[in-house]
């Protein structure tokens, strides 16, 4: 991506996420709030525990141990991808169609976001998703645009939403979705990333954070003590 068309994508998702956090800062008067991650019913899968049995395994530290259901969908395989066969992540999973198509998929990495007031933290992490988060999700993809900032609730916890496109020459639109959620008791916080491709249930971007797998399995995510 070129210097100036990333400035440009980035100075515009600084300004859709300060439009969200100056209405939930106005939220008592006005009754806007945060986005709120729900699903209808329960989520069904396996538990996967980020823990110090996680940490033991791999040779990797966790300040922040949690945990999410990966959902068990008909038609749907589930690839999963650890150390060291993944980056500076915890772990990457795929969920794909019976041909090995991708839908969507998720992978989770820790990041710091010092204690403070909610606002600081905002702010933090607001400047964490332009010079890191957003650079490294839309790095060397064709046409990349920034859609939505949002501040959200994650199961009860507090975080930053971005939504994002790319053009890819196989998959065609590809949206990005990242959630920055804040540990309430901890500086130590974990960042979500998903791509999701047109197979997802999740059409258009008015549909990311609403419909798909990784919807519902962030939906369960909740920091562990």
């Amino acid at each position: 991506m070129r210097q100036s068309t990333r400035r440009a994508v980035f100075i515009m998702f600084a300004a859709l996420l300060a439009l969200s956090i100056h209405a939930a800062d106005a939220a008592a008067e006005t009754k806007v709030e945060a986005h709120v991650l729900k699903v209808e019913g329960l989520v069904i899968g396996k538990t996967l525990k980020v823990d110090q049995t996680y940490a033991q395994q791999y040779k990797r530290p966790v300040k922040a141990p949690f945990e999410l259901i990966i959902p068990n969908i008909d038609g749907v395989q589930v690839f999963a991808a650890f150390p060291p066969k993944v980056g500076g992540e915890y772990f990457k999973i795929s969920f794909a169609t019976k041909n090995k198509e991708l839908i969507e998929n998720i992978r989770i990495i820790g990041m710091t976001i010092p204690l403070g007031s909610l606002e600081q933290r905002v702010a933090t992490l607001k400047q964490l998703f332009v010079n890191q988060a957003l650079p490294m999700a839309l790095k060397d993809h064709v046409n990349p645009k920034i859609l939505a900032g949002r501040m959200a609730k994650i199961h009860g916890l507090d975080a930053i939403e971005a939504i994002a496109q790319y053009d890819d020459l196989r998959e065609g639109r590809i949206y990005v979705w990242l959630v920055g959620i804040l540990n309430p008791d901890s500086p130590n916080c974990v960042l979500a990333m998903s791509q999701i491709t047109s197979r997802a249930e999740a059409k258009t971007s008015e549909d990311i954070g609403k419909k798909g797998i990784t919807v519902k399995s962030l939906s369960t995510f909740k920091f562990i003590k």
